[in-house]
C-alpha cells in the first residue's frame, strides 16, 4: 500500500507519452487524460496528486497518478501465466498457494469471470502477476471497458498498450 503521494520528478516522465508507467508499477497520466476521464464520466479511476519534488509537498498540475478503485476481477483459465512461453511454472515456484499471485509473466490474453467484472470503466484483477525483488512488486492486471478504449483510441492517447480481455 502506498502511504503518501507519489514523488516523481517531472523530468523522469517521458515527454512523448500521456500515460506512463514507472519501474515500480505506478501509472502516471497527463492533465489531458484527466480531462478526458472527467468529460466522459469514466468510473473506477482515482487521479491522485503527484509531487515532482520530494523536499516539497507542492503538487503537479500537469501529471497525476492513476489509482484503480476496484480490484475484484477473477482471472480464470484459459489465461496462461508462467515463466516463459515454454514454461508455465506447473510446479508453482512463482505462484502463491492462496491464489493471490498467479505467476511471473502473463503469457496470453486475460480471461475473467463475468460475475467479478463489476460496473466500473477501469478496474483490475484480484490476483497479481510478477515478482517481489528490490523495487519490483507483483502487480494487478488493469482492465478497461470498451467506452474507455474508444476514448483512448479516438483521442490518440500515446503511451497506452491495450490487449483484448475475455469475459466468461
Amino acid at each position: 500500500m502506498q502511504a503518501t503521494s507519489l514523488f516523481l520528478p517531472e523530468s523522469r516522465i517521458p515527454k512523448t507519452k500521456e500515460i506512463s508507467k514507472t519501474i515500480g508499477g505506478e501509472i502516471v497520466v497527463s492533465q489531458r487524460v484527466k480531462e478526458l476521464f472527467l468529460r466522459h464520466d469514466v468510473t473506477g479511476a482515482a487521479l491522485l496528486p503527484l509531487c515532482p519534488n520530494s523536499s516539497s509537498s507542492a503538487e503537479s498540475n500537469a501529471w497525476f497518478q492513476l489509482g484503480v478503485l476496484e480490484a475484484n476481477a477473477e482471472v480464470i483459465a484459459p489465461t496462461r501465466v508462467g515463466i516463459d512461453p515454454f514454461d508455465d511454472d506447473v510446479k508453482g515456484e512463482c505462484r502463491c498457494p492462496l491464489g493471490d499471485l498467479v505467476g511471473l509473466n502473463l503469457l496470453s490474453e486475460v480471461t475473467i469471470t463475468s460475475g467479478s467484472r463489476g460496473e466500473a470503466d477501469i478496474f483490475c484483477t484480484r490476483q497479481f502477476v510478477g515478482v517481489r525483488r528490490g523495487l519490483l512488486r507483483p502487480e494487478r492486471i488493469i482492465l478497461i471497458s470498451p467506452k474507455v478504449w474508444r476514448v483512448l483510441v479516438s483521442e490518440k492517447i500515446k503511451g497506452v498498450e491495450i490487449e483484448v480481455a475475455h469475459i466468461a
